[in-house]
């Protein structure tokens, strides 16, 4: 398990580094590894009771141990004799433990695959007996358990629009009436989709084979009725569009190491949490499907045996390559949608500006914007460590008469759990509003009224002798530095009046243009998710439709569309050309694409929570 953990810090480390750098091959590796992590960690839960059930005999060898060895009323002879003869047990006990836990655990994983499949005691022959569902599927009834907690719904807020009811642009002025049609569209949605359909024939096809394998559990079922249930459930596959042929998954597919560099849904989930344990779950089911399709590789490449014909395997290993084949499909679809709908979900927080306004900066705010949370932040430490080197020269301060140290510390304490409890501006800001400016200069006045305590106290000192000087060096030095940048970040901007009213209304014409592509965006993205579907009921074909229909929905464009809106505010609000009204103007316009864009957010979680759940039913 520290080996896993120790592998996963590797790849979040790369998956940062490709972030920062843009390389595609750290990007492979961190995914690579977080696949691998993610593959055994399944494990974890059986390593763990093993190594916990290997530790139980020791314990009780050295409490008993404890109990028998005596350490008093003996002699300083016999006392040294005894503890020399209890050390060499425990050290024994001690080397035993060892010695277990160099077992490979390649041993627990290995007995782990045969449960259910294996015989309970002899381990190495298979079982002629059908093993028990909770055997074969150990989180099925956890799943079907909540399964009706985690459905996702949906309340209808009331939007409150800034701008768009007071346009009269054909895209931008329509905007709260595309939102109320958006908001009608929920219902059309919530049943008959392929995905749907497909989950309830997924879910038919599970009680079938369940209550099949019910029914061969008793004595009296023969050999013959299991090969015709066998035959009956190679006919349900191929009836419901599964292929045993080799031809029928690509060869990339059975390398272990191609499945790896797929991207994960994990990597993406959002705050949903029901959505977050229904993707958990599918997740589950899929790492344990690649654990028994490469147990079966292997067996499916014998020579028959007692029990099938080498012909039965070589068609059971198709079906299985063509069913995880099918749910690789819809994992992959997942993540992609999942990271695409994350990446505009983080647009959208930036531009839901709320009741605050853009303001005009200089160039250089952007990079002192950050600048300056950091030099708080640092301004905060230099004083947490100056109030440190005053409670430990506390005692020497007041021999010599200096009482003003506690007043100090108390009032430095004070000063660091209020600005502990200040709201902060996020350094990760994209967009810098009045509440940004607000915070900052707040912050800067709480960093003077500290800075003239302490050089009122460093006179003091300076005066009496109570401490050098140079221990108010550092943290002075600190907060001027922090102070500089906040002087900077709220120094006021004189907006250029060339061009006067015309070039107001090119900046404004241009961000409307862009807008109005975000908004035919999203109106391309509701429409794809309302397209009627065909009546299929058949696992594949409803596979087939659905996972059409999810690639269709181009969320990734809408993003793009919502970072072009930003980096045009960014701009706008570093130029110096933008007056207040064109700001006000911005401001209240990306306030109603973000509303708009949840919306259309709204109907993309529904065809995707339907889709997720097919996924489950294939799992």
């Amino acid at each position: 398990i520290p080996r896993l953990h120790m592998l996963r810090c590797f790849g979040n480390q790369f998956g940062e580094e490709a972030q920062l750098k843009g390389s595609r091959i750290l990007a492979l590796l961190s995914r690579t590894l977080l696949s691998f992590c993610s593959f055994y960690e399944q494990f974890s839960t059986s390593l763990t009771n093993t190594q916990m059930q290997m530790r139980k005999p020791f314990e009780e060898k050295l409490k008993n141990e404890v109990k028998l060895a005596k350490w008093d009323q003996q002699s300083y002879y016999a006392l040294a004799d005894t503890t020399e003869r209890n050390y060499r047990k425990l050290m024994g006990i001690l080397s035993q433990y060892d010695e277990a836990l160099r077992n490979i655990a390649s041993q627990v994983l290995e007995k782990e695959q045969q449960r259910g499949i294996m015989d309970d005691e002899s381990g190495d022959s298979g079982t002629v007996d059908v093993p028990s569902d909770k055997s074969i599927f150990p989180h099925f009834q956890n799943h079907e358990n909540k399964q009706d907690k985690n459905e996702v719904t949906f309340t209808p807020e009331k939007s409150r629009w800034r701008l768009a009811t007071s346009l009269g642009g054909k895209r931008v002025g329509s905007i709260p009436k595309y939102a109320e049609r958006m908001s009608s569209f929920m219902d059309k949605i919530s049943t008959g989709t392929a995905a749907a359909l497909g989950k309830e024939r997924a879910d038919d096809t599970c009680s079938a084979v369940f209550d099949r394998l019910e029914s061969l559990r008793s004595k009296s079922s023969k050999r013959s009725m299991k090969e015709r249930a066998l035959v009956d459930l190679f006919r349900e596959l191929k009836r419901n569009g599964y292929s045993p042929m080799k031809w029928a998954v690509p060869e990339e597919f059975r390398q272990f190491g191609e499945i790896l560099l797929l991207p994960t849904p994990l990597a993406s989930l959002d705050n949903n949490p029901h959505r977050a344990a229904n993707v958990q779950g599918c997740e589950s089911y899929y790492l344990r499907c690649l654990v028994e399709l490469n147990r079966l590789r292997p067996e499916a490449n014998m020579n028959g045996g007692q029990h099938m014909t080498q012909r039965q395997t070589q068609m059971i290993l198709g079906y299985a390559d063509h069913s995880v084949y099918l749910a690789t499909q819809q994992r992959t679809v997942v993540a992609s949608l999942l990271h695409n709908v994350r990446k505009l979900s983080n647009l959208l927080g930036v531009l839901r500006l709320g009741d605050t306004r853009l303001v005009s900066v200089r160039p250089d705010t952007k990079e002192n914007f950050p600048k300056f949370v950091s030099c708080f932040g640092s301004a905060v430490d230099a004083l947490g460590q100056f109030i440190l080197l005053l409670q430990a020269s506390q005692h020497l301060i007041e021999n010599k008469g200096g009482l003003w140290a506690v007043q100090l510390i108390q009032a430095l304490s004070q000063w660091v759990d209020d600005v502990g409890n200040m709201q902060k501006p996020n350094a990760s800001s994209l967009l810098i509003t009045e509440s940004h400016i607000r915070q900052i200069e707040t912050m800067r006045k709480e960093l003077s009224r500290v800075r003239d305590l302490i050089r009122e106290s460093r006179a003091i000192c300076y005066e009496h002798g109570y401490l050098p000087d140079s221990c108010f060096g550092t943290c002075l030095k600190e907060i001027d530095c922090a102070m500089r940048v906040a002087t900077v970040c709220t120094e006021p901007v004189t907006v250029s009046t060339t061009g006067g009213s015309s070039h107001q209304d090119t900046i404004i014409q241009n961000f409307e243009s862009l807008c109005t592509n975000a908004v035919e965006s999203a109106l391309v993205v509701a429409q794809s998710c309302v397209v009627e579907d065909d009546d299929e009921d058949l696992i594949w074909a409803c596979h087939k439709q659905a996972t059409d229909q999810l690639a269709n929905i181009r969320i990734s464009r809408v993003a793009s569309n919502c970072e072009e809106i930003v980096t045009e505010l960014r701009r706008v609000c570093s130029s110096g050309e933008a007056q207040e009204e064109t700001l006000d103007f911005c401001t209240s316009l990306s306030a109603d694409i973000s509303t708009l864009c949840e919306k259309m957010l709204n109907l993309v979680f529904r065809r995707l929570d339907q889709y997720i759940a097919f996924y489950r039913s294939c799992g």
